[in-house]
């Protein structure tokens, strides 16, 4: 189905809005929010008014981006139809994941 604001769209702060893109391992960049505090508060470490909303789609779209953008998808209203989305990530021989793990192997 097609891609809305209400069925679960992508948000993504561009490159060109995000002055920690070209830092890699900036901790404001790699923890670009961090989890609700005792008040419910959720601390957001990017300009809120450099977010943009991967939508609308058509059906069957491919939208692709730079890993280190800055990217979440939204919670889809109560009457619209979700979205279905597949993802997947590609690293250049030679680099690490964030976290260390090893890539799968080709086999």
């Amino acid at each position: 189905n097609a891609v809305s604001v209400d069925n679960g769209c992508m948000m993504v702060v561009p490159r060109q809005l995000d002055p920690h893109f070209c830092k890699r391992w900036a901790y404001a960049h790699m923890r670009p929010a961090l989890p609700a505090d005792e008040d419910g508060m959720t601390e957001v470490r990017f300009d809120l008014q450099s977010v943009r909303a991967l939508s609308p789609l058509a059906p069957g779209s491919l939208v692709a981006w730079y890993g280190n953008v800055i990217h979440w998808g939204t919670s889809c209203a109560p009457s619209a139809r979700p979205r279905v989305a597949v993802g997947f990530n590609f690293l250049r021989a030679g680099q690490r994941l964030q976290r260390g793990f090893p890539p799968l192997p080709r086999e």
